[in-house]
C-alpha cells in the first residue's frame, strides 16, 4: 500500500464515513487485527514519528508521508529507525494491538502485533 492508494481512498471518504483496516500474517486467512474510525479521521497525514493521533473512536492513528500509516492503543509510536513502528515493550500500551503498514512502495506490511 502506498501513499497513493490511500490517497485515492480518502478521496472517497465523505464526512461520516467509517473505514475498517485490518490485516492478517502471511500464510494465514483469518484477520489477526483490525481498528476502526472515520475514514478522514484515520487516514489523514500527521507530521510526527513519535506520536500518534486520537482518532472519534478508541485508537491512535498515523500517517507519515512516505513512512508507514498504521494505528495503535496509545499515543507513542516510534517510525523514526525504518518507516515502520518498532515500538517494544518500553512504549504504552498493549503492544499485540499495533499494525503498522509502509507507504513507501514496499510490498506487504511491516507489524502486525508484536510481530
Amino acid at each position: 500500500m502506498t501513499d497513493d492508494d490511500l490517497d485515492e481512498i480518502l478521496s472517497k471518504c465523505s464526512k461520516t464515513t467509517q473505514i475498517l483496516v485490518g490485516a492478517k500474517r502471511k500464510g494465514q486467512s483469518k484477520i489477526v487485527l483490525y481498528d476502526s474510525d472515520n475514514c478522514q479521521s484515520a487516514l489523514k497525514y500527521t507530521d510526527s514519528v513519535s506520536e500518534a493521533v486520537k482518532g472519534d473512536g478508541n485508537g491512535f492513528w498515523y500517517r507519515v508521508k512516505g513512512k508507514s500509516f498504521g494505528f495503535a492503543p496509545s499515543s507513542v509510536i516510534d517510525l523514526e529507525k525504518n518507516g515502520g513502528d518498532v515500538c517494544d515493550k518500553s512504549c504504552e500500551g498493549d503492544q499485540n494491538k499495533r499494525l503498522s503498514l509502509r507507504t513507501s512502495g514496499q510490498k506487504g506490511g511491516f507489524r502486525v502485533g508484536a510481530e
